[in-house]
């Protein structure tokens, strides 16, 4: 197994919060907070628990988010990333897209002393989105 295999995957997540608020005096903007959890599937074929939090800037159907998140193998060994990109509404839907980059920052067990980034790319539909990732370890 490659450490460039952890750099590389598919995940599934579920919203289980969410907060939106309008930025009072500036119409059209709002900041949106989002608690998950899901799985990524990496490219060698291993399934992680996956959660994480983040914010989203909104101004009239486009903004930017960033966020953490932790990967956690049934072995005990976690991997820490951090996000940040630019997320689009889907006109006449409650779908959004984007893309962005991403680094791990800290990992133990397996993934102990790990360096990663690359890019991601994910879509949202209601309380579910997938995401992509891709990258180098």
């Amino acid at each position: 197994m490659s450490k460039d295999d952890f750099a590389n995957g598919k995940g599934f997540a579920n919203i289980v919060r969410l907060e939106s608020a309008p930025v009072e005096g500036a119409p059209g903007r709002s900041i949106e907070t989002q608690l998950w959890t899901g799985q990524m599937l990496f490219r060698n074929a291993e399934t992680w628990s996956i959660s994480g939090v983040d914010v989203t800037e909104m101004h009239n159907g486009k903004g930017t988010v960033r966020g953490n998140q932790v990967a956690t193998h049934r072995d005990g060994s976690t991997m820490a990333s951090s996000y940040s990109g630019k997320v689009k509404a889907v006109e006449n839907s409650n779908r959004f897209v984007g893309k962005g980059e991403w680094r791990t920052t800290s990992g133990t067990g397996r993934a102990a002393g790990i360096k990663a980034s690359g890019s991601f790319t994910f879509e949202q539909t209601g309380d579910k989105f997938t995401n992509e990732i891709s990258g180098k370890a």
